[in-house]
C-alpha cells in the first residue's frame, strides 16, 4: 500500500512538471530568398557525384532537388566538362586525381 502511494504520488509529480513546461511562442520568421545548397563527396580514382537542392523556410520540411541546373567541373583552375543529370544527381565522366585542387560552378535559373 505504502509503495502505491509513493508511485502515485511519482507519477502526479511528473505530470505536474511535464504540462508546466509547455508554452506555445509565435515567431514572425522571415521567408528569405531561397540559396543554392550543393552537396559532394568524392575519392581518388571515383566520377564526381553532386547533389544540387535549395534551401527552405523553417516551416517547411522536404529535400527540394533541382535537375536544371549548369553544373561545371573545373581542375586547376581548368574547365573539364559540364555535368550531366541523372536520376537525382550531377555525374562526371571525369574521375579525380591526387594533388589537384577541383572546383565547381554552379548557376540555376532564379538563384544567384
Amino acid at each position: 500500500m505504502k509503495t502505491n502511494i509513493k508511485r502515485l504520488s511519482l507519477i502526479i509529480i511528473i505530470l505536474l512538471f511535464g504540462y508546466s513546461c509547455s508554452k506555445k511562442v509565435d515567431i514572425d520568421l522571415p521567408d528569405d530568398n531561397p540559396k543554392l545548397v550543393v552537396n559532394s563527396f568524392f575519392t581518388k580514382d571515383s566520377v564526381f557525384k553532386i547533389l544540387v537542392s535549395h534551401t527552405l523556410p523553417v516551416t517547411q520540411s522536404g529535400y527540394p532537388i533541382i535537375d536544371n541546373a549548369q553544373v561545371e567541373l573545373f581542375k586547376n583552375n581548368q574547365f573539364i566538362e559540364n555535368l550531366h543529370y541523372e536520376n537525382g544527381f550531377y555525374k562526371s565522366n571525369y574521375k579525380a586525381t591526387d594533388n589537384n585542387r577541383y572546383q565547381l560552378k554552379i548557376k540555376a535559373e532564379g538563384y544567384e
